[in-house]
């Protein structure tokens, strides 16, 4: 067998047949659900184009072989068995079709003229005059395959789920060949199958079959969703562009894609599926993870091929653009301004959910930065309040990010303000669960390390020789400090030489007062002192303004009850305040 040969040239000796191995998987494609594979075959045929009378080149990839000796006419299929095995389905079903279409008196014409013989087509690709077929299945299905194409159905139901696909792709075939009112686009169909272009690749032994089949599809690495996209737009482009621009169309499409690869060498927030996958939620109607179906419904939609090709590049050009937005949020994350430190901000609470909406922004807004503060601080306060809404895990900033379409941020602000207010549900008590959360008595949980933390900036704020306590330093990734961000008590849970009145426990030992952000080295080494020694030793060593404020309370007045409760107050009234719980204008006022 040639190399790069054509389906036609495949089946073209008399004496040739195809035969499935044992230890292959049986027939997988499916027309269950629209655009499964059986239906995406013939949706391939059909949009194919001719662009001014040209014919372009229908791919149907690659097949591997195994035959012991050049001259036996008996080829084992290692690689490919699913297109094959369709193939001679489509070729059955046409060959009754036209077969019925020619007793009906039409006139089957072929594009070069010549008549269309039907009896033809089933004896070269599906059964000789001898009832010896061209393809036999793996052995459990291949009794049933020989009743399908003897008969085109089955009278019993078949017993493995691989022959209810076979026979469910038969009876599809032959019904959308039914529906197809015009005989000359069946022909059509038939012509772009034979002359599809396929590689092949023949070996002598199951050995190296087995061999050469194993790494081809368990050793390599699996493409990325990104890669199987660059393809599948590279051959939209091929087959929609007018030639005499086709090159330089697709050549456009390759720039794009390299300077993507270049910019995701540099990215190590997020994997390039992922920079993918938060791109097309923001831009896109999004139904399912398959990217490259998302694009295919999209250019489903598009009137002609050129308007797809001209989609395409544009689409292309807003992937680069995004992918340079991740790297430009990555150089503004850990920055000292205010829209910096949001970027952060957001990111930390909820990536995930935070992504379309920051790819959005940038998309309209890279050259005004500071003018998303307001935005980006609104994101903050929902993802935050959202931590406390126990059970109730709706996140709807992606479909906000997807309907901003506009450039206009005051329309954004607005939306925004309502949702930090009362939620994503109609129904939700937003500021009620954050406010019973901070008056509550139980607060040693994770919301809380980062309550803290901006607490100790809002103390930081008023005094000087202070910085601010970037995020980087606040979850211990700046070199050479060993700041932890974990939360300690201040009146230890298990004191070495007293033991806590259950009123203690139940109201004060958890409480936001006897909280504090605590570094590594310093929590394990004071982890059950009483406050007093937990002040001496932290007098001239703390790294935070909130515990020596509470040191210096430690050392005028003692730690009770009393002092848990006023410095419970003074951080509830900063939260309240910080992520603007209340409603009207209270909510509008910009906070530090």
């Amino acid at each position: 067998m040639k190399q790069e040969t054509t389906i036609q040239e495949i089946f073209s000796p008399a004496n040739l047949t195809f035969r499935i191995p044992p230890y292959q998987r049986a027939y997988a494609w499916e027309t269950a659900k629209d655009r499964k594979q059986v239906c995406q075959f013939l949706d391939d045929l059909k949009e194919h184009p001719q662009a001014g009378g040209e014919r372009k080149s229908y791919f149907l990839g690659h097949f591997l072989f195994e035959r012991k000796q050049a001259e036996e006419n008996e080829v084992f299929v290692i690689d490919g068995q699913q297109r094959l095995t369709t193939v001679v389905i489509f070729f059955h079903c046409l060959s009754f079709e036209l077969t019925a279409r020619k007793q009906a008196g039409e006139l089957l014409q072929a594009s070069d003229g010549r008549e269309v013989q039907s009896g033809s087509l089933q004896r070269t690709y599906v059964m000789d005059e001898n009832s010896r077929r061209k393809l036999q299945t793996v052995d459990y299905d291949d009794d049933l395959m020989r009743t399908l194409l003897l008969h085109g159905t089955s009278p019993a139901q078949p017993k493995t789920h691989s022959g209810v696909r076979l026979k469910e792709a038969i009876e599809y075939m032959a019904k959308r060949m039914r529906e197809e009112k015009s005989t000359d686009e069946l022909i059509r169909w038939m012509e772009l199958v034979e002359s599809a272009v396929v590689t092949t690749f023949e070996v002598r032994s199951k050995e190296q079959a087995t061999q050469i089949f194993a790494f081809q599809n368990d050793r390599g690495k699996d493409l990325t969703n990104l890669e199987k996209l660059k393809a599948y737009l590279m051959h939209v482009v091929y087959v929609h562009s007018p030639s005499s621009i086709q090159s330089e169309f697709i050549k456009d499409v390759e720039r794009k894609f390299s300077e993507i690869y270049r910019l995701t060498e540099g990215i190590k927030l997020l994997k390039e599926d992922q920079v993918l996958m938060h791109h097309l939620i923001a831009f896109l109607p999004w139904g399912e993870a398959n990217p490259v179906n998302v694009l295919k419904k999209e250019l489903k939609s598009k009137s002609g091929g050129l308007e797809r090709v001209e989609w395409i590049r544009a689409f292309c050009a807003n992937l680069v653009q995004s992918f340079q937005n991740v790297a430009t949020v990555e150089d503004l994350k850990d920055g000292s301004t205010q829209h910096e430190r949001l970027f952060g901000d957001v990111l930390h609470l909820n990536a995930h959910a935070s992504w379309p909406l920051l790819l959005k922004l940038l998309h309209f807004h890279a050259h005004e930065l500071p003018r998303l503060v307001e935005v980006l601080r609104l994101m903050e306060i929902t993802l935050f309040k959202l931590q406390f809404m126990k059970g109730k895990s709706t996140n709807r900033l992606p479909n906000i990010a997807n309907g901003y379409r506009s450039a206009s941020l005051e329309a954004l602000e607005e939306e925004l303000n309502r949702v930090s207010q009362n939620g994503f549900q109609d129904w939700w008590d937003f500021n009620g669960e954050f406010r019973r959360f901070l008056e509550g008595s139980y607060h040693y949980d994770h919301p809380t390390r980062y309550l803290l933390w901006k607490y100790e900036n809002d103390l930081r704020a008023g005094e000087r020789g202070w910085h601010h306590l970037s995020l980087q330093e606040y979850l211990n990734e700046t070199e050479g400090q060993n700041l932890d961000g974990s939360i300690e008590h201040i009146m230890p849970q298990n004191p070495e030489t007293r033991v806590h009145l259950e009123e203690f426990k139940r109201d004060y030992l958890h409480n936001l007062g006897n909280l504090v952000l605590m570094t590594k080295g310093m929590n394990s080494s004071l982890k059950n002192k009483l406050p007093q020694e937990k002040a001496n030793s932290l007098e001239y060593k703390t790294p935070y303004l909130s515990q020596q404020v509470v040191v210096k309370t430690i050392k005028e007045r003692g730690w009770s009850e009393v002092e848990i409760s006023e410095r419970k107050k003074l951080i509830v009234d900063f939260a309240l305040k910080h992520w603007r719980v209340g409603s009207g204008t209270q909510a509008l006022v910009p906070q530090p």
